[in-house]
């Protein structure tokens, strides 16, 4: 069966986190003899980390980066400049799976999800990591620490996409269009959102983005769609034009053949 993906920033409907769990390391441990058991975030607080993967490929990552290991993989591991009585990092683990337990991923390899750790996620793995040992029954400070985790990387994860003014000044109708697929809110209505006028705002919106209002709205609810036949193959096509607010089929599908350059049927096939 084919790997499924799931993206920080749009979680998906049926699935879960499990068994996720903090803890504060002192030194590097390695999973070469046994592949991890457990997805993983990591924040580096020592100088630096370096993974080497069992098929010899080497992953650095710098103090201060928040980072993602996917279960399964093998690697050997080393801390550098670990402050005097300071710990090298730390670590929530946990596992992702829909209703049936199929396991999802974010990556097939670390990845490195921010380059600069805020002060809230350092918090809330330390409130994970003594709820963790300390509670009797740690399931809902843990899983609020997490929830906040979460939705504070998804946001910053977006802060790399504004780069100019442009960028800065549609921000709010951008972020609200991904948040909001469903909703038929109008140009108008986005532009005062940005405190624009609406010929400023549809001009700013296509510099950064590429595409109209109109246009990138569609992007999304396609890329959306095209998560959700990922996760479940079976979906029905009147519950994906439900749940992404088009009009009718006839028009999802003419859309959905425009974006991705692949009828529905053939998308589905894929994944079936």
């Amino acid at each position: 069966m084919a790997k499924k993906y799931y993206s920080l920033q749009k979680m998906t409907r049926g699935l879960a986190f499990f068994y996720v769990t903090g803890f504060i390391k002192y030194e590097m441990r390695d999973f070469l003899t046994a592949p991890r058991k457990s997805h993983c975030f990591i924040y580096v607080s020592c100088e630096r980390i370096v993974l080497t993967l069992d098929d010899g490929k080497e992953y650095e990552f710098k103090k201060g980066s928040f980072l993602y290991l996917p279960v399964g993989i093998r690697y050997s591991a080393k801390a550098y400049g670990v402050e005097k009585d300071g710990y090298a990092y730390l670590s929530v683990s946990f596992r992702l799976m829909n209703e049936q337990g199929d396991e999802y991923y974010i990556s097939d390899v670390p990845t490195i999800l921010l380059e600069k750790t805020p002060d809230s996620i350092i918090k809330n793995i330390l409130d994970i990591a003594d709820a963790s040992v300390n509670l009797v029954y740690p399931t809902f400070p843990i899983a609020k620490a997490f929830a906040e985790m979460l939705e504070t990387v998804s946001k910053q994860m977006w802060l790399p996409d504004i780069k100019n003014d442009s960028s800065k000044k549609v921000f709010p109708a951008i972020y609200y269009l991904d948040k909001h697929l469903n909703d038929e809110i109008s140009i108008s209505s986005l532009a005062k959102m940005c405190m624009m006028s609406e010929t400023a705002f549809r001009r700013a919106f296509t510099e950064t983005t590429g595409f109209s209002p109109v246009q990138y709205k569609i992007q999304l609810r396609i890329k959306k769609a095209k998560e959700l036949i990922r996760y479940s193959p079976d979906i029905s096509t009147d519950m994906l034009v439900e749940e992404l607010g088009f009009t009718d089929s006839s028009y999802f599908y003419k859309m959905f053949e425009k974006v991705s350059g692949e009828t529905l049927k053939q998308y589905r096939k894929r994944y079936k």
